[in-house]
């Protein structure tokens, strides 16, 4: 600019098994042929040619290794969420980890914070959906606007996560921070009276 208690009285506790990530084929992984094998001439005006395309290979060697696990444990527990939701977030993953948008300061998505992400979604049930980011630290950074009110959360590790609520009170904007446990997030919501830019 990137499961554990439930409230009783909203849901029946569930358990969900997310697997770990899987190594995956590299996209440039290839066999040599005889002429590749050939030892290149010093001074060969095509030395720069073979290190630049080596370097963006390797970058889309990541994004796709990364989109790739990703997917393979959204896909464990998809069956909890609405298809629009499935495609919603496939389809943002994709925009995150496209090599042709990638910049400098870009991070690839850590996988805790994306499951964290995903048990907020299952157990909150939000009907609208967020946009999504990654910070620099990998972590899933999602935004619910409904102007001229806005939550923005900070999805971690070992489902816990940070927010910040800007509130249009009578008299004034005031902005509320809150960190926790991702169980905690959607009581705290409402409890603000954000309910329904998430959807709840």
């Amino acid at each position: 600019m990137s499961a554990t208690q439930i409230d009783a009285g909203t849901a029946a506790p569930q358990t969900f098994v997310i697997p770990t990530p899987v190594a995956t084929r590299s996209l440039g992984a290839s066999l040599l042929t005889s002429e590749a094998e050939k030892p290149i001439r010093k001074n060969s005006p095509r030395i720069a040619d073979v290190t630049a395309s080596t370097a963006v290979l390797s970058l889309e060697e990541s994004l796709f290794d990364n989109a790739a696990n990703l997917k393979i444990a959204f896909a464990a527990i998809a069956m909890h969420l609405s298809p629009d939701w499935r495609r919603v977030i496939f389809k943002q993953l994709d925009r995150l980890l496209d090599s042709a948008s990638w910049e400098e300061d870009s991070a690839l998505i850590a996988f805790p914070p994306f499951i964290t992400f995903l048990r907020f979604v299952i157990y909150a049930a939000p009907t609208r959906f967020p946009s999504l980011g990654v910070s620099p630290k990998g972590h899933i950074l999602a935004a619910w606007l409904c102007p001229p009110q806005q939550i923005a959360v900070e999805f971690l590790e070992a489902d816990k996560a940070v927010a910040t609520f800007s509130i249009q009170t009578a008299r004034s904007r005031e902005v509320i921070a809150w960190r926790g446990h991702v169980a905690d997030l959607k009581d705290f919501i409402q409890r603000n009276g954000l309910g329904d830019c998430v959807g709840n």
